[in-house]
């Protein structure tokens, strides 16, 4: 059998895993940052408003923003092609980061971290819905989004030992540690990108054409209320995401005495596990549900996740017991991510595949937006208002505060939405 021929006859699980690889190697540079950033600091001398800069806007503005473009594009070209040119894109972007030596050339290196990055979920949320059956879509998102846990812990575990490695061992090639940090993960990508060359272009199901962005805005208006409903309890969800990963850190530093780099190896060690699992058990969750309840099984396995996580929050935040905390966060990120797959799959459910880049763009951008712009300044906010009037309450009982508002509001809309599929 030729190279060609057997390109062509690639399993979707193989792509797919392929895919989760990519999205690993994304998750992996976009939360080093959280890592370096102490260092960094201290090496460019940055004010908090510019650490702050470095984390937030700088990569999550132009990622969202761009986000849309990338999604036409999605459904006009080669997504395979796309996704390979983007993995090497983010790749050199962040290999700048590794050589810049002031604030104004790390934003433009982090923001172009971003760009790049943009180009993943539109064209995989393309292809996935292309290759895979609907009855098993669940579990195929499930899988894909495995990726995120996996980065993440790889970021938070391996990034804090090679930082403790280069304190002891000073530093290599004359570079500060977390320029290392940012050389290594820069060189990740590209294995990644050779296995994208390793399958063809799946075929699109559909031949009545390819949307533009008119059409796709046109079909969305056919659909507001039930993709308004859906997209208030997936904002929800990531914005309980967004909170917990921003302040969960800090949280068990300042309530619980842990030393930063111990916090980071418990935080990044349990959140893969409580992650991975919950993103695989959601996807199975999902298609057992579309199988009973079809048209309410994206809105329930949302509303579900959400619901659990309350009583795991509490466990989490209000507990004494460091112990009894961990337990509570494992249990809070597996319930949380239960329903992770269900977002953008009642997307790809609800939409025909010539509009899946742009609409999945579009709606990911909004929900991103909203749930990293508000949820963790909400946090700190309310704390702030909390320790003026009460000093002896916790971080947690703000934290808490502001989880379970998302949780509620998620949990409702998601009891409410119907999704049929297109």
């Amino acid at each position: 059998m030729s190279d060609l021929a057997a390109r062509r006859q690639r399993s979707p699980w193989f792509i797919c895993f392929v895919l989760a690889g990519a999205y690993t190697v994304c998750a992996i540079d976009r939360f080093l940052m959280s890592i370096a950033v102490i260092p960094i600091k201290r090496d460019l001398a940055l004010t908090d408003t510019q650490v702050g800069l470095l984390t937030g806007p700088s990569f999550a503005i132009l990622y969202c923003v761009s986000g849309l473009f990338f999604g036409v594009l999605a459904d006009r070209a080669n997504r395979r092609n796309m996704i390979t040119a983007g993995i090497l894109a983010w790749s050199l972007a962040t290999l700048l980061c590794a050589l810049a030596d002031d604030f104004p050339t790390l934003f433009l290196a982090r923001t172009a971290v971003g760009l790049g990055e943009a180009t993943l979920i539109p064209a995989v949320m393309s292809i996935l819905p292309a290759i895979f059956k609907q009855e098993s879509l669940g579990k195929a998102i499930g899988v894909f989004q495995t990726g995120v846990p996996m980065g993440k812990a790889i970021a938070l575990i391996g990034g804090s030992a090679l930082v403790g490695y280069l304190a002891t061992h000073g530093e290599l090639m004359g570079l500060a540690d977390w320029q290392i940090l940012f050389l290594v993960a820069s060189v990740l990508g590209l294995p990644v990108a050779l296995l994208m060359l390793t399958f063809e272009e799946p075929a699109r199901n559909e031949k009545t054409g390819r949307g533009s962005l008119r059409s796709a805005l046109a079909f969305a208006r056919t659909i507001h209320s039930p993709l308004a409903v859906h997209c208030v309890a997936w904002t929800a969800s990531l914005f309980v995401q967004a909170t917990y990963v921003s302040w969960i850190p800090s949280f068990f530093v300042r309530e619980h005495g842990m030393p930063i780099g111990a916090a980071g190896l418990m935080v990044g060690s349990l959140g893969f596990v409580g992650g991975a699992g919950g993103a695989l058990l959601g996807g199975v969750y999902l298609d057992r549900l579309r199988r009973h309840v079809p048209e309410r099984a994206v809105g329930m396995a949302l509303a579900t996740s959400l619901f659990l996580a309350i009583p795991a929050g509490l466990l989490m935040l209000l507990s004494a017991s460091v112990h009894t905390a961990a337990i509570g966060y494992l249990l809070f990120v597996l319930v949380l991510t239960l329903g992770a797959p269900a977002g953008p799959a009642g997307i790809q459910l609800m939409v025909p595949e010539r509009y899946r880049g742009t609409l999945t763009a579009g709606t990911y951008a909004m929900t991103s937006l909203v749930a990293l712009m508000t949820g963790p300044l909400l946090v700190g906010i309310l704390n702030d208002r909390i320790h003026t009037y009460d000093p002896a309450l916790s971080l947690g009982v703000a934290l808490m505060t502001i989880c379970a508002l998302g949780c509620l509001i998620g949990t409702v809309a998601g009891l409410m939405g119907r999704v049929n599929s297109s």
